[in-house]
């Protein structure tokens, strides 16, 4: 099924940027739904790959570099100078191991090094091995069955250790866009929607609620606005733009409104979404700048 970018996945991905904000707010209404927007983000970075065959493997994981790995250093070093100015270790943690440098002196920033893994490992493959037919049956059934052995397997082990329970819960999500972005076929888009859907919530009643709500919510969004006619402005890509920055910034003014003791609220959450919208379109216009939001 031929698919052409529309102005509802943009709006879609600045909607995802203020579901994680949320999220991160803590103990607010609505938490677990707001997670989604991390499912949206994985699943939409994940279809928007770009593919090697228009600019060569070279270029293309030298893009990935410039896109996530540059920015985790830049921001890993900003949240670090942050964590020492209010008297803790540059990794806020007592021991630094492989762990703790993989997802950087912020835990949000562990979504960057695994997107750039797991880009960079599609890139590899989809250089290797063409198109298939098969690939849209391939990568659904992978979506099915990953949901609940993430699940089972969280409720076996409990949480492993940061980054890895993060990329363990996103690698479903993973797999549903990368059978969203081969997939031809409406009839075959609406079983595998339908059946992602129930196995989500499967996998919720077997282990972590984590895997039901927010990849419902996240994979009916992705379908819906992927496939359906524009409904939103060519306008709001003016902004649209900014999602990535804001999720990159918004902790920054969740540390200060903690430190000054300020509670969580979706008040709260909406106070640092607009700030940080503000801030990344503002360094967006820097000459620099711009090359880590």
């Amino acid at each position: 099924m031929a698919v052409c970018v529309n102005y509802n996945v943009e709006f879609l991905r600045l909607a995802a940027a203020f579901g994680i904000v949320v999220f991160h707010a803590g103990d607010v209404t609505g938490r677990l739904s707001a997670y989604s927007g991390l499912i949206i983000f994985v699943i939409l970075f994940t279809y928007f790959i770009p593919k090697s065959t228009k600019c060569g493997i070279d270029t293309a994981l030298a893009n990935r570099i410039r896109r996530l790995i540059i920015p985790w250093m830049a921001w890993s070093v900003v949240y670090g100078m942050i964590s020492i100015m209010l008297g803790r270790s540059f990794y806020n943690y007592p021991d630094v191991t492989l762990s703790v440098i993989l997802t950087g002196t912020s835990v949000h920033l562990w979504f960057l090094p695994f997107a750039f893994l797991s880009s960079s490992l599609i890139i590899i493959l989809e250089s290797t091995f063409p198109f298939n037919r098969h690939f849209p049956m391939l990568f659904g059934i992978l979506s099915l069955l990953s949901l609940p052995i993430m699940s089972y397997w969280w409720r076996m082990t409990g949480d492993m250790p940061i980054p890895f329970n993060q990329w363990r819960h996103a690698l479903p999500a993973v797999f549903i866009g990368l059978f969203l972005r081969y997939c031809r076929s409406r009839r075959m888009l609406l079983f595998f929607t339908a059946a992602i859907v129930t196995s989500s919530l499967y996998a919720s009643g077997i282990g972590s609620d984590s895997y039901g709500t927010p990849y419902v919510i996240g994979v009916l969004s992705c379908v819906l606005c992927l496939f359906s006619p524009n409904v939103m402005p060519e306008r709001i890509t003016k902004y649209t733009k900014d999602a990535y920055g804001i999720y990159l910034v918004h902790p920054v003014f969740y540390i200060l409104a903690w430190i000054n003791n300020i509670k969580s609220s979706f008040l709260l959450a909406l106070a640092v979404f607009s700030l940080s919208f503000l801030l990344a379109h503002y360094l967006r216009k820097l000459p620099y700048s711009r090359f880590y939001c």
